[in-house]
C-alpha cells in the first residue's frame, strides 16, 4: 500500500513546515516536515518544494516498514498508521506493543484506539499536542465506518 493524500494532509498539519533547523522536544535536529535524518544545526534553510520531496522520501520508508509488518489494513488505517509511525518511529519496540498486536490480528477492533491513544509522551513527558494528533489519526483510522 501507499499513503494517500489524506495521510500527507495529516502529516503536513502536524509536522508543520519549518525552513530552518530546530531542535524538537527530544533535542533532535529537525526541519522541513519533521525530517531528521540529514539535519544538523548548520543545515541551510530548505524550500517548501524541497521539504515536500523529503516528506515523500521519509513516508516511503514508513510505508515499506508498514507493508512488511501489517498486511490486513484498510487504506484509512494505513494512512493513520503512517502518521503515527512517522511521529514515533517504526521499530522492534513498536512491534511489541499491544497496538501492534491488534493491528496484526484485528485492525478493526476498538481496542486499537484504546492503545493508540497511549502514544502521547515525548521524552517521558505527556504532550497535549500529541493527544490532539492521536485523536486526528484515530478519526482517519476509523473513517471507513
Amino acid at each position: 500500500m501507499k499513503a494517500s493524500q489524506k495521510a500527507f494532509n495529516l502529516l503536513e498539519k502536524w509536522e508543520e513546515f519549518r525552513a530552518n533547523p530546530y531542535q524538537d522536544s527530544k533535542g533532535v535536529w529537525t526541519y522541513a516536515y519533521g525530517h531528521t535524518r540529514t539535519v544538523q544545526y548548520n543545515t541551510p534553510p530548505i524550500t517548501r518544494y524541497e521539504a515536500e520531496q523529503l516528506l515523500k522520501q521519509d513516508v516511503s520508508i514508513v510505508e515499506e516498514w508498514i507493508n512488511i509488518h501489517f498486511k490486513k489494513l484498510r487504506q484509512c488505517q494505513f494512512d493513520a498508521l503512517v502518521s503515527l509511525l512517522f511521529n514515533i518511529g517504526g521499530d522492534n519496540e513498536f512491534l511489541k506493543t499491544t497496538t501492534a498486536q491488534y493491528l496484526k490480528t484485528d485492525p478493526d477492533s476498538r481496542f486499537v484506539a484504546y492503545n493508540w491513544i497511549e502514544f502521547t509522551l515525548s521524552g517521558g513527558v505527556y504532550q497535549r499536542g500529541l493527544l490532539r494528533r492521536r485523536i486526528d489519526e484515530l478519526e482517519l483510522y476509523y473513517s471507513w465506518k
